[in-house]
């Protein structure tokens, strides 16, 4: 390729860009050919020394076409590298900075010593230490320069050092486990479904001063309305029995259920090949149900307490709880049928791939080293 080419070809990009971006500001550029010559590139010039380089033309030839060195040619394609489509934007004169950059490392450090400081402790705790005579607002700048913006923390169970000891060795011993190993389990668990609305959170979209129109309204009654209680358990073969809970739940209660539902259906499914889930809610773990499970020889899965990311149950009831979120039930008893009519209508689709996930659930607490997770 000849220099006149090259030429033509930047001429070219320099069109391109004038008729594409005609108000956009230009930045400079010099650089010294030989040790001698300062030359002044524009914006559009760095434009076309990139454009050229993505196609393929040699930074020989480059340099040539530019009246540059290849050292020159270097220099650009580094600081794009380096800084991508920023090189291109010229930095504005303004008034300097009220704090170094010494001064805002120290309202970071501050921030990420403790994140639940609120910006007016950190402002507070900086002049403490020191610093300059600054506002709260320009603490917050310098704190979201840097990504740390205020968010509402998620809500996730406290895990003692043991629990998160127990949950890391759940994890390392099961998430090699496979999809066929997996459908063998039989998770079980109580859930709760309101018979007015759902009582996680909602949200509408509507325009600006509509909040209070009855269209973008969610109505509430006194004390929820009520609720149903249940327990249902699923597994790789399909859903299990759903159970109406009527009254308290106790612990011999709860042995019923295992004695006259749960324990029929895995003989009926599963025959002998099952493994048997429930947390360590007091109930389960009560030497009532203890001693009822050593008799009937039911296999146990060990599972470690404050674990509600690695069972797929929990979100199992969540898919229930969004079929159910257009329904309205007049009493108990009509919320219940809709929640029966919800659970035999679940595809397997769903279940497989609330199973396939505990691989994932796994991986997941071992990186968090027993912390809780996302899921």
């Amino acid at each position: 390729m000849n220099s006149r080419t090259i030429k033509a070809e930047a001429a070219s990009h320099l069109l391109v860009f004038f008729l594409i971006f005609p108000i956009f500001p230009i930045s400079h550029c010099y650089l010294t050919v030989m040790n001698r010559v300062t030359r002044y590139l524009t914006e559009a010039e760095l434009r076309a020394v990139v454009a050229g380089w993505k196609n393929k033309v040699s930074r020989k030839d480059l340099a040539a076409s530019f009246q540059i060195s290849v050292f020159g040619i270097n220099r650009i394609l580094q600081r794009f590298k380096h800084n991508g489509e920023a090189m291109f934007v010229k930095k504005r004169p303004g008034r300097g900075s009220k704090t170094t950059q010494s001064e805002n490392r120290s309202i970071v450090a501050l921030s990420r010593d403790d994140p639940r400081k609120s910006a007016s402790e950190i402002h507070k705790e900086f002049l403490e230490v020191g610093g300059p005579k600054v506002t709260v607002q320009l603490v917050r700048r310098r704190l979201r320069d840097v990504g740390l913006r205020a968010h509402r923390p998620v809500s996730k169970p406290l895990i003692s050092a043991k629990n998160r000891y127990l949950r890391m060795k759940f994890a390392k011993e099961h998430k090699d486990w496979d999809i066929d190993q997996w459908k063998q389990v039989l998770w079980s668990d109580e859930s709760k479904f309101m018979l007015f609305g759902s009582d996680g959170k909602s949200y509408v979209r509507r325009p600006l001063g509509t909040r209070y129109k009855p269209e973008y309204q969610v109505p509430t009654v006194k004390h929820g309305g009520g609720c149903v209680m249940v327990w249902g358990c699923f597994s790789g073969h399909g859903v299990g029995p759903l159970h109406r809970i009527e009254g308290i739940m106790d612990k011999h209660m709860y042995r019923g259920i295992l004695d006259t539902i749960m324990l029929p259906h895995a003989r009926k499914v599963h025959r002998r090949r099952y493994l048997f889930q429930h947390d360590n809610d007091p109930k389960h773990a009560s030497i009532v149900v203890k001693e009822y499970i050593a008799n009937k020889r039911i296999p146990v899965m060990k599972w470690p307490s404050q674990s509600p990311d690695l069972n797929p149950i929990e979100h199992f009831w969540e898919h229930c709880d969004r079929m159910l979120r257009d329904q309205r039930a007049k009493n108990a008893k009509e919320k219940f049928e809709q929640l029966q009519d919800v659970w035999s209508k679940i595809p397997q689709e769903v279940l497989d791939k609330l199973l396939e996930s505990i691989p994932r659930r796994c991986q997941a607490v071992i990186e968090a080293r027993g912390y809780a997770t996302k899921y």
